[in-house]
């Protein structure tokens, strides 16, 4: 607001002309205060101009330049941005735009097709700002282990059951399953089917079976591991089967 001495109220004012005197920033706010001099009239007249300045700033971005995973584990890029007005946040990759538009980008089960570079583009008013961010997977190698094996069953003739089995490992282990009977050491499989990437086995009684030992076992190339189960299949009662 502006203070108007008394000795200028009805002043006719041809030409004004203000010199800047002094100038005080309000350190709490956006207020500045002005001290200045104005000529009316060739007479010098003091007076206070009181205002508040918005200054626009050009984006400003801090990130890291580059961020290193392990395979098959998720990537957070944080893209920290300041700036007046708020500068909006775009993304690209490899040169290509994303659709994503938050300062912090997910990356989830990173592997070398989603490794490279990623830029953070901020943008207002004032101007735009970019930083390049390395996202980097490293390969490490681990035993396959077995995390979840199968347990030991009964199967009635005309009925199925489904054993599981997963595993751990990197790189990301095959699941085999082998059968072999008690008696005769056949090895055929009884028939089955399987799912989730051979993780899980369905095996169906469907006529009289000889009972026998399932093996789940888990491989990649640093090493393997194996878990053994007894599976009895029985025939209801009153049925009796001999095996020869």
């Amino acid at each position: 607001m502006e203070h108007v001495p008394p000795e200028m109220k009805n002043t006719h004012v041809s030409v004004p002309l203000v010199m800047v005197e002094k100038i005080v920033n309000s350190a709490s706010s956006n207020v500045t205060i002005f001290h200045a001099l104005m000529v009316v009239n060739a007479q010098i007249l003091p007076m206070d101009i009181t205002t508040e300045l918005i200054l626009h700033t050009i984006p400003i971005i801090r990130a890291l330049s580059t961020v290193q995973v392990n395979y098959h584990s998720d990537a957070k890029l944080v893209c920290n941005v300041t700036g007046y007005p708020v500068p909006s946040i775009t993304w690209k990759y490899n040169n290509n735009v994303l659709s994503f538009t938050g300062h912090v980008l997910d990356i989830q089960d990173v592997t070398s097709d989603k490794t490279g570079h990623y830029t953070c583009i901020a943008t207002n008013d004032v101007g735009v700002s970019q930083a390049e961010i390395q996202l980097d997977a490293i390969k490490v190698s681990d035993i396959a282990r077995i995390i979840t094996p199968p347990t030991a069953a009964v199967i009635m003739t005309g009925h199925s059951h489904n054993f599981t089995c997963s595993a751990t490992g990197q790189p990301r282990p095959s699941i085999e399953w082998t059968f072999e009977t008690f008696i005769h050491h056949s090895t055929t499989m009884p028939p089955h089917q399987l799912y989730h990437h051979g993780t899980i086995l369905t095996l169906n009684s469907i006529k009289a079976q000889e009972s026998g030992t399932l093996t789940c076992t888990a491989r990649n190339y640093i090493g393997d591991e194996q878990v053994s189960v007894p599976v009895l299949f029985n025939m209801p009662s009153g049925s009796s089967v001999g095996f020869g």
